[in-house]
Parts: C-alpha cells; sequence; structure tokens
C-alpha cells in the first residue's frame, strides 16, 4: 500500500474505476490513460506471498500484501492486493473506496463496472456505470431500480446485455449517454423515454414506423430536446422512400466535401457518425430550422444533430462545421 501512495500522484489521476466482480479490482486511472494502479481485493493470499501487513483503515484492519516487483506476480499492473472473507466483501469495498478517495480522489469522477448483483456498490462519486447483469429474479429487478434511484444523474451508462423496463421518470432515462449491447425489442420504449443526449442501440428491434414516429417528435420539438447523437443497429427499413419523403430527407449537393466521419468526444465514450460511402450525404430539418444529418446507410441509422439551421447552412456554402466536443 505504501508503495502503491508513492508511486502515484494525485494531480495525474484521471478517474478511478471499480470492477465489482470475482476478484474485485480498483484501477486508479492517469490522465494519460495509459499508466495505471491496480488494487487487487481477493479472498485468498497469492500463493507466492509469504506473509502480508495488518493495514488499519477507518477502524478497520485490512490484511495487504504487495506485489510490487515479485517475479512469480505475472498479472501486469496490479502493485496491491487486499484479503478478505467473502462475508466481508461490500465492508472491504467500502473501506477500500473510502480510502482512495481521500488520498486520491480530489472530487475525480468514479467508473463502476458490475457482473455480479452481490456486488453493486453505491459509490456517490460514480458518474459512469457499466453492467452486465441477467435479470432472472425479482431481487434483481429491485436492485437495479434502487441503484438509479439511488444514485446521481449518470454521464454514462452502458449495458452489455438488456434490463427489463424501468418506470419512465427513473434517473436510467436521463443519463447523458447511454450504449446498450442487445436492445431488442426493448429499444422503442427506452428511446422513447430517454432524454440524454446520445445513445446507441445494439442489435435492435425496430420498425419502420417507430423510427419514423420518434423522429417527427424531434422534427416537430416534442421530445428529444437535447439529443445529439443517435445510432440503432441494425436497421434495415421495409421502405427506405417512405422515410425520406415524411422526413424531408434534404441532399447535400455532390460538390460538398464533407469529412468521412465526426466523432462526438465525451469523457467516457466516443460517438462517431459516419457518413454515407455509396449515396449522398442528407440532413433533415427541424421546425425551428435546426439540422440534423442523418443516414441509413449499411444496416444502420445515425443522426446527428447540430447546433446551426439549415439557412446558416446555405449562406455558408456548406461549409458551416460545429465542434462536438464536450
Amino acid at each position: 500500500m505504501r508503495n502503491l501512495i508513492k508511486s502515484i500522484h494525485w494531480k495525474e489521476i484521471f478517474r478511478i474505476d471499480c470492477y465489482a466482480e470475482t476478484p474485485i479490482f480498483f484501477v486508479i486511472l492517469t490522465k494519460n490513460r495509459v499508466e495505471r494502479e491496480f488494487i487487487k481485493c481477493e479472498t485468498e493470499k497469492p500463493y507466492f506471498i509469504e506473509s502480508t501487513e495488518a493495514v488499519g483503515i477507518d477502524g478497520k484492519q485490512l490484511e495487504v500484501c504487495s506485489l510490487f516487483g515479485k517475479l512469480e506476480y505475472t498479472g501486469g499492473y496490479d502493485k496491491c492486493c487486499v484479503i478478505y472473507k467473502p462475508s466481508e466483501k461490500t465492508d472491504i469495498m467500502e473501506t477500500v473506496y473510502n480510502r482512495l478517495d481521500s488520498l486520491f480522489g480530489k472530487n475525480k469522477p468514479m467508473l463502476m463496472c458490475c457482473r455480479r448483483f452481490d456486488i453493486l456498490p453505491k459509490f456517490p462519486k460514480t458518474e459512469a456505470t457499466v453492467l452486465d447483469l441477467e435479470v432472472i429474479e425479482r431481487a434483481h429487478y429491485k436492485s437495479i431500480k434502487d441503484y438509479f434511484d439511488t444514485m446521481p444523474i449518470q454521464k454514462l451508462i452502458g449495458l452489455i446485455r438488456m434490463i427489463p423496463r424501468l418506470k419512465k421518470n427513473s434517473k436510467f432515462y436521463k443519463a447523458e449517454s447511454l450504449t446498450i449491447n442487445i436492445s431488442g425489442a426493448e429499444t422503442e420504449y427506452t428511446l422513447l423515454n430517454f432524454k440524454g443526449k446520445n445513445a446507441v442501440f445494439y442489435g435492435a428491434i425496430i420498425s419502420d414506423e417507430s423510427v419514423l414516429t420518434l423522429l417527427k417528435r424531434w422534427k416537430n420539438r416534442k421530445a428529444f430536446h437535447s439529443i445529439v447523437f443517435l445510432e440503432i443497429e441494425p436497421f434495415k427499413p421495409e421502405n427506405v422512400e417512405k422515410i425520406q419523403v415524411e422526413l424531408d430527407f434534404q441532399m447535400f449537393p455532390a460538390a460538398v466535401n464533407l469529412p468521412s466521419t465526426e466523432i462526438i468526444n465525451t469523457p467516457h465514450f466516443n460517438f462517431t457518425f459516419e457518413f454515407p460511402s455509396e449515396t449522398p450525404p442528407t440532413y433533415i430539418v427541424r421546425d425551428d430550422g435546426i439540422i440534423a444529418y442523418i443516414t441509413l446507410d449499411k444496416g444502420c441509422l445515425h443522426f446527428l444533430a447540430k447546433s446551426f439551421t439549415e439557412k446558416q447552412l446555405l449562406e455558408s456554402g456548406y461549409s458551416i462545421r460545429q465542434s462536438t466536443n464536450y
């Protein structure tokens, strides 16, 4: 633990990550996002460690050993290992987190990655949550509901597996960015209640009519007031022309030179809008004149709202650009 503290300069800390799984990991991530320091929490002492050290933290005695410089250890970045009893895992996680936060936190955010329902801590500085959980019991649903009810609105929520529907006013739908690996038939309901800026739905099942309804609500300024980026994949419309007509697609002149991609940088995730490679780029216009790039290329939907109007776009000779960095 002392070696770990000596090796870290708190001013260089970008974020503290917690991986709530077996074993439990805490990762101190530096600003260059390359240098990392790991603290591992295990129920058994590594075989090559002869002795451990009792460290008193917040009134608790932690059994700690250093992995620094151990030739037998090939795990990479780990510098410190905390040994705990299975019944103590929640207390140990809170103790380690509180100590890391007091030493290196300085208002640094936390990212929580969880794969187990019995380890889903609610650390107050968590601003990004990634869940890989299969909800098969009512208690699982309650655990997820309580988590998002308790936590502050997240800057990023990532779901490896889809979760059951939450109440429409859940803070889950207010996350700034949402990515779902397998959204399935819940794509429409989730998007309908989404209040954030960026959303990515993979493994989506959604109809032409649902997409039309959702995007018409944006055009009419009835919903999605904050939306910036949307990706739905797969999306293979049965009637592309109907969507283009009803949303009044506008085409960029062939002479306009647009970039192949546009990146939306966020603290925890980068979103990429890809302009079509085989068809002319298109956009749609909101009732107040604001435009959004839109493409139905390559079996998916990409949507990127801009901050300028169609009038400004035309007056600039289609040269106007907008930074989408956060």
